[in-house]
């Protein structure tokens, strides 16, 4: 896609293994409750390639002159690839749909770098479904929920600030679930503890990373 903005009225699944490209600077604007998503089954696939730059940011948003968390239900990577990558994305006022995300990522293995995910109504991310995507410097802030909720799977997180959401900044819903990779992080002033992480999935490494201002000062471990 070229030229911008592009209007969303009705939702979209990308699916049949056909590959979805969204230059740089281009905006996609989401009517009430649409939703764009990638893959349909796990022999029906769909790939979104997503690379913006520093100087020109693809955004997912609202289509509302009015913006608010809950506008809108965000992106769903369902049945993708490693191919498909975003970068210099932001994503911003979804939540609306049954994942309460920006951006939901099942039985995937993205890339994400760089983007900004923010005022959800819900989760800023949700991971579930034997995830394992990478986010790399990115900033995930201002959802009303948790920044990074994590139902199964695993998540590589690394150099990415995780700043005033309503929540915990990472939350482990399950013993299946693990941040396997938890290095370079920002956990700043969110509204819960900064992180919740299972003993038996605990991240290799973990170093390097800072907490300051947050609901309660302390990191909780279950299982």
């Amino acid at each position: 896609l070229t030229g911008s903005p592009y209007f969303v009225t009705s939702s979209i699944t990308v699916s049949n293994d056909a590959t979805l490209t969204i230059e740089p600077g281009v905006e996609v604007r989401f009517n009430a409750n649409t939703a764009l998503t990638l893959g349909s089954s796990s022999t029906s696939l769909g790939i979104l390639k997503a690379k913006g730059s520093a100087t020109q940011r693809i955004t997912f948003t609202t289509n509302s002159a009015t913006p608010a968390p809950g506008q809108w239900v965000g992106l769903t990577l369902a049945y993708t690839t490693p191919a498909t990558r975003l970068a210099y994305c932001t994503i911003e006022y979804g939540g609306a749909g049954r994942a309460a995300a920006n951006l939901a990522v099942y039985s995937s293995t993205p890339t994400i770098q760089h983007c900004t995910i923010r005022s959800s109504d819900g989760r800023g991310v949700y991971l579930y479904g034997g995830t394992h995507p990478t986010f790399k410097a990115c900033t995930i802030t201002e959802n009303n929920g948790h920044g990074i909720s994590l139902g199964s799977g695993g998540v590589a997180v690394t150099d990415t600030h995780l700043t005033n959401n309503g929540g915990y900044g990472l939350f482990a819903e399950e013993s299946s679930g693990g941040a396997s990779v938890f290095q370079g992080n920002t956990v700043t002033g969110n509204g819960q503890l900064p992180l919740r992480l299972h003993l038996n999935r605990f991240p290799n490494p973990y170093a390097g990373n800072t907490y300051r201002d947050n609901g309660i000062q302390a990191i909780e471990l279950f299982g």
